[in-house]
């Protein structure tokens, strides 16, 4: 992974073997040229560096390899594995040398994976850290800026500004159209949450036309996954027009049959609906495909197990389903804390201390608040963290302990002058 230019490998591989500049020399070349090219001061010739890589026992394919190429096979290297945050720490690395060295399209490729893995992690946080870094090699990168503007909307929309994410999607739209970019799964995907965001914004209509739009398009039909995700948001838009949930089944149903076809991606698309019926406020929809999630969670890998459980208990949560919560927590989280994520580990502990209390056992969920407020104050933003002081107050207040409710409510105060 390590990253080494032609004069670097030379000057390594010298010293290891133990060589001086001279000895290595022979009677090849003089030791001032040596020297220049081990310090990337002049390119040395083939006939040379074909007679260093077999004096000091070097690949010469390896030898000559530039910096370029070393980072592109990285990076293919990288996304073979990319599922902890080793990953990102070898994206970082390689991100670093493409900037030093000018390498603006390796680097924009580089940043992009960075911000979208994050994205998938829901971890604004993160993401946030890498926007002006992203902005300033958009600039340079003028045939893939498409990708960063997508990029920006998927950050807005994860934080629930769907006017702002709305204006980033149809920028996205409007670039593909006007440059003719061939990218149908980055435009169909740009579609898809313009029309969500439009449905949070309660422009049903707009929705409903956009989406019917996407389905006349020949290439949108033959895509399965995509048409079984459209019927979906068919389904809310019109749910949300008239209210009735038994005319919303057509368009699921069909979908779900669409995506039973596609094993590997039908708990992507149940996810999917689950997801957009929890937010528009359907919850008697999303509570039928959370039972649908827990029903295939053998058949999840690790991540997907665990995004979508956590999303499960959110959907529960909110529709104050403790006993079931608890149930969940239980089982689940060992393998939470096992994968090493401290966004969903503090989810689990958070999930679990509020069942505890609204079950009356207020000693066990106390530890379990401690816990996930540790994590929060690392990870979380002024506002979660805010709230969750908030909620630690009341709970003590409840339990009629008045000196410490008061000390978690002050907390909670204070923030909320500094928001």
């Amino acid at each position: 992974m390590e990253i080494l230019s032609v004069g670097k490998k030379i000057k390594r591989a010298r010293i290891y073997k133990g060589y001086t500049l001279k000895e290595l020399c022979g009677d090849k070349l003089s030791v001032s040229k040596l020297s220049c090219i081990e310090n990337d001061k002049i390119q040395a010739e083939e006939e040379v560096l074909l007679y260093i890589a077999k004096r000091l026992g070097l690949d010469y394919d390896y030898l000559v390899q530039d910096i370029e190429k070393q980072i592109t096979e990285n990076i293919q290297e990288c996304k073979k594995n990319a599922d902890g945050y080793k990953y990102i720490e070898e994206l970082n690395y390689n991100l670093e040398v493409a900037i030093e060295c000018g390498y603006n399209d390796l680097a924009f490729e580089i940043i992009h994976s960075i911000f979208s893995w994050f994205i998938d992690k829901k971890n604004s946080k993160e993401c946030h850290k890498y926007l002006t870094r992203y902005y300033e090699l958009g600039t340079k990168i003028r045939g893939m800026r498409y990708l960063m503007f997508m990029d920006i909307g998927d950050f807005i929309y994860l934080n629930d500004e769907y006017v702002q994410a709305l204006g980033y999607y149809e920028t996205t739209l409007r670039y593909i159209e006007d440059n003719k970019i061939e990218d149908k799964d980055v435009y169909y995907s740009a579609m898809f949450k313009k029309a969500n965001c439009l449905i949070f914004l309660n422009r049903l209509e707009e929705a409903f036309e956009l989406i019917s739009e996407m389905e006349n398009g020949v290439d949108f039909v033959s895509d399965s996954y995509l048409r079984a995700r459209a019927l979906g948001i068919l389904g809310i838009v019109k749910y949300k027009q008239t209210k009735n949930i038994e005319e919303t089944y057509p368009f699921i149903l069909q979908g779900i049959e669409i995506a039973e076809k596609e094993p590997e991606k039908f708990a992507t698309i149940v996810y999917c609906y689950m997801n957009l019926f929890h937010k528009v406020g359907c919850n008697e929809l999303a509570l039928i495909y959370c039972n649908k999630i827990l029903e295939i969670e053998a058949q999840l890998n690790q991540e997907q197990k665990i995004s979508y459980i956590i999303f499960v208990l959110e959907v529960f949560m909110k529709n104050e389903m403790y006993d079931d919560i608890l149930n969940i927590c239980n089982s689940h989280i060992d393998q939470v804390i096992a994968a090493d994520n401290n966004i969903f580990t503090e989810k689990m502990y958070y999930f679990k201390a509020k069942a505890l209390e609204k079950s009356g056992e207020y000693r066990s969920a106390e530890i379990y608040y401690s816990l996930s407020l540790d994590i929060l104050l690392k990870t979380g933003s002024k506002h979660e963290i805010c709230q969750r002081y908030f909620e630690i107050g009341n709970m003590y207040y409840e339990m009629k302990n008045t000196v410490d409710a008061i000390k978690y409510l002050n907390f909670s105060m204070n923030i909320k002058e500094e928001l």
